[in-house]
């Protein structure tokens, strides 16, 4: 019979709002409605948004992950909360914890998801149990027992007016052309410069939802590539599956990805994607709705060929979004993390 969870301490560096952020708070919160003893470490910045029921333990990691002081105050905070797992998200994380409890003589068992690699899988070694976004991070983990759990959501709730008007409405278009949506923070790794660029020549209204420090210079960008007047910037919304539900498709341009919420959520209410060729996105996508990164013409001819063919377009993701609907949901992705910890602490168990 395999050990329980047992309590649990999640742990995040940075202090930013993305997608890990949300997996985290998400995971936790899942974690703890099924009835585990869950608590996250992280900036106080990212405590805010935990739910009722959830540890909040405030440890400023935000910096370099080599400062002594942010390393012995993880140390006594890990120590002080005295979980049986501590699970690791991002490589910053994975990296500070491994030297946090390095000769530790009660170290619980550390587990690290892995949301997309930048480099080396160098943060992720020392760790009793290693998890994936995606077949393409674990296979940058280089580790054949990584496993690998998708990112999941709550199926969204769609108010009753959602549709194609209150998109539009939204956007301020009138509804002369077809209608995509881009949703994420405004900085260089979603490649926005590279949608702009794109967006010449198409046949398309484009809204994009989000705010960050690249807006002035992207704002600019389009009125120089003189497709401002089919370019709406949103700034942060609340609603974006709502927005999605009335969009004729999403479009993610990232230089580099894990297995973005924006990608989940789109298939979840039945949008369908065109991305760059980056993360889950490269294994998940039918092959007319990927493009190259950082390949503005390659980008614009597979929006152009979603845009000329919409039907065909949708046809060809309804096997992808009956996937989301069953393997891409916060339950799953709760459960299965659950099992991982039980598994690695009934190996540690067996091992002594």
């Amino acid at each position: 019979m395999s050990a329980e969870p047992g309590r649990v301490l999640h742990v995040i560096g940075g202090a930013g709002a993305g997608g890990m952020e949300r997996h985290v708070a998400d995971l936790a919160r899942a974690q703890a409605g099924a009835g585990a003893d869950v608590g996250v470490a992280g900036h106080p910045s990212i405590l805010k948004g935990l739910a009722p029921g959830v540890r909040a333990l405030p440890v400023d990691l935000s910096r370099s992950r080599r400062r002594p002081d942010a390393l012995w105050a993880l140390r006594r905070a890990v120590l002080a909360d005295a979980p049986d797992i501590v699970h690791a998200h991002g490589s910053k994380a994975a990296a500070m914890t491994t030297g946090a409890m390095r000769l530790a003589r009660r170290a619980p068992v550390s587990v690290a998801t892995a949301h997309g690699l930048k480099r080396s899988p160098a943060p992720y070694r020392g760790h009793a149990a290693l998890i994936a976004v995606s077949n393409a991070a674990a296979q940058q983990l280089r580790r054949q027992d990584a496993i690998v759990i998708p990112n999941g959501i709550d199926p969204p709730t769609l108010p009753d007016d959602a549709g194609r008007d209150a998109t539009l409405h939204a956007c301020g278009f009138d509804g002369a052309r077809p209608v995509a949506l881009a949703v994420g923070r405004l900085a260089p790794v979603k490649g926005y410069d590279i949608l702009l660029r794109a967006w010449r020549g198409l046949h398309a209204d484009l809204a994009i939802a989000g705010d960050g420090p690249e807006r002035a210079a992207l704002e600019a960008l389009s009125v120089d590539l003189g497709v401002d007047d089919r370019v709406r910037f949103l700034g942060w919304r609340d609603d974006i599956p709502a927005l999605l539900a009335g969009a004729d498709l999403m479009v993610l341009s990232s230089r580099r990805e894990g297995f973005p919420y924006t990608l989940v959520e789109s298939l979840h209410v039945g949008t369908p994607v065109v991305a760059t060729r980056v993360g889950v996105m490269a294994e998940l996508l039918p092959e007319p709705a990927l493009a190259e990164p950082e390949n503005a013409p390659s980008l614009r001819a597979a929006l152009d060929l979603a845009i000329r063919a919409p039907h065909a377009l949708a046809e060809s993701f309804e096997p992808i979004f009956a996937r989301a609907r069953e393997e891409y949901t916060l339950e799953r992705m709760a459960r299965r993390t659950l099992d991982v910890y039980r598994d690695a602490r009934s190996l540690r168990a067996n091992s002594r």
